[in-house]
């Protein structure tokens, strides 16, 4: 299962451009919330999912949640490095075991860990960002814990 896990995101990595399902299902369930909360609606980005997936590979890679990077310290600093145009910049982060759970059972706990934390539901509810991108990427390590998939997953909203 990982193997295939792992073939499927170099594809992903090696096209174009594509967002995961569960990206894609990330993204609509924030959206989802925003509209109950009589927000606009959030517009996919290309360049900002870019960043998005950026981050969430430096994440996977040094199996460490955090906002800051060792050269790229902010989520301002990605989309400047990424020559992103931004007047208001927002990143949510997560990270979970996905076992024994469907792509909308992980959308839905991540969007529910966003909002019941105060910060991350403050991006959230933002009536600034009109674009925004969800990455998601399966590791193997958070922290001490290792040899079990870790679902990593970054929000980034701009205006």
């Amino acid at each position: 299962m990982k193997i295939k896990l792992l073939i499927l995101q170099l594809v992903i990595c090696l096209s174009s451009f594509s967002q995961t399902t569960l990206d894609s299902l990330i993204f609509n369930e924030v959206n989802e919330y925003r509209q109950k909360n009589n927000l606009e609606l959030l517009s996919f980005s290309k360049s900002v999912w870019e960043v998005s997936l950026h981050h969430t590979n430096y994440m996977v890679n040094s199996g460490i949640m955090k906002h800051s990077e060792e050269t790229l310290k902010t989520a301002s600093s990605r989309m400047d490095f990424y020559n992103v145009e931004w007047n208001y910049c927002g990143e949510n982060l997560a990270v979970i075991n996905p076992d024994n759970k469907s792509p909308e059972q992980i959308a839905t706990l991540i969007v529910q860990m966003w909002i019941d934390s105060p910060k991350h539901h403050k991006v959230l509810l933002s009536t600034k960002p009109t674009l925004g991108a969800v990455s998601s990427f399966i590791g193997d390590k958070w922290g001490h814990y290792e040899n079990t998939d870790w679902l990593y997953v970054t929000l980034n909203t701009i205006k």
